[in-house]
This record gives C-alpha cells, sequence and structure tokens, in this order.
C-alpha cells in the first residue's frame, strides 16, 4: 500500500489545503471506479503477481486519505495528552 500512499502526497502538491480538502470526493470516485474496472476486467483474485501488485496500488490509492486522516488525528490527541 505504501505506493498508494506516496500517491496521495503527490495529489496534496497541485492543490492548497483547502482546494485539496474539495478535491478528495473526486479522487475517491475515480480511484473506487479504476478498482472496480480492474476487479471487472480481470478476476476478483487475481492469481497473477503484476495484477495483484496493481490492485494493491489501487487499493493504497483509494484508502490512502482516510489513512492520513486517522494518523493526523491519533497524533493529534496523543501530542494533547503529553502536554
Amino acid at each position: 500500500w505504501r505506493t498508494g500512499l506516496s500517491r496521495h502526497h503527490t495529489r496534496r502538491l497541485a492543490y492548497s489545503s483547502w482546494r485539496y480538502a474539495l478535491m478528495i470526493l473526486p479522487y475517491g470516485v475515480n480511484d473506487f471506479l479504476k478498482l472496480i474496472q480492474h476487479c471487472w476486467h480481470y478476476s476478483l483474485w487475481p492469481k497473477n503477481i503484476v495484477l495483484a501488485g496493481e490492485r494493491q496500488l489501487l487499493l493504497g490509492s483509494l484508502f490512502s486519505p482516510f489513512y492520513f486522516l486517522i494518523w493526523t488525528i491519533k497524533t493529534f490527541f496523543n501530542g494533547n495528552k503529553k502536554a
């Protein structure tokens, strides 16, 4: 999933913080449609390692905003407990 996580940072560079918040939904829909298309075109559980890698890339791209949101929330609350 790390490649998908790095894609999240690359997407964020193109927009300011408030504009990127508006772009999360279109990016999420696009990533979800790509994942559905991949599952439809290939099998649901591909045996080919290249297809499995592509699936992991698409999953990482889809879930990366949520991963960083959870990480930010945990960091915020853990930082407040130490202060």
